[in-house]
């Protein structure tokens, strides 16, 4: 599901690819089990870079 999402949106890809670690995997196992507005995670994500 995220994967399908990511790949139809390059600038998330871009911010996945480019931030991936164990703590932005966990943000996104959080949005699935949370359903979380996409968005809303991406933001944490970057804020907490």
């Amino acid at each position: 599901m995220v994967n399908f999402y990511l790949t139809r949106n390059p600038k998330y890809m871009y911010v996945f690819r480019r931030c991936l670690t164990f703590k932005q995997v966990i943000y996104m196992a959080l949005i699935v089990s949370t359903k979380t507005k996409f968005e809303e995670v991406i933001n944490m994500v970057l804020l907490s870079t």
